[in-house]
């Protein structure tokens, strides 16, 4: 799966097929999907919501929702241990209240 018809670029929201049910997790198309928008849009212990240019110009940060995305998806496919680890990792950016912005920096973990 991709972005968008006729276009390959890998996209977050993705990761969200199996959650609102238009596939199972069990499902090679979304095993690989899942996989194939880790090894491209994982960085830093963080999610791209995706790489290429919009009205805003090329992404620069991480769009925390979409760590959390990719947690629940490699749970779902069965790689929980790496799931947990990268949760793990993601709540201790949260704020003194518990709170996140909708955007992390990827080298400073700081809230934008």
């Amino acid at each position: 799966f991709t972005q968008a018809y006729e276009n390959a670029d890998c996209d977050s929201s993705l990761l969200l097929m199996e959650f609102y049910g238009f596939i199972e997790a069990s499902d090679e198309r979304y095993v690989s999907t899942v996989k194939v928008i880790q090894e491209n849009l994982f960085h830093n212990g963080l999610m791209y919501r995706y790489k290429a240019e919009d009205d805003f110009g090329k992404p620069s940060s991480a769009f925390t929702i979409c760590t959390f995305w990719l947690v629940e998806a490699l749970y779902v496919i069965g790689e929980r241990e790496q799931a947990k680890e990268i949760f793990e990792s993601l709540i201790s950016y949260s704020n003194h209240v518990g709170l996140y912005s909708e955007d992390l920096d990827f080298e400073t973990k700081r809230q934008l």
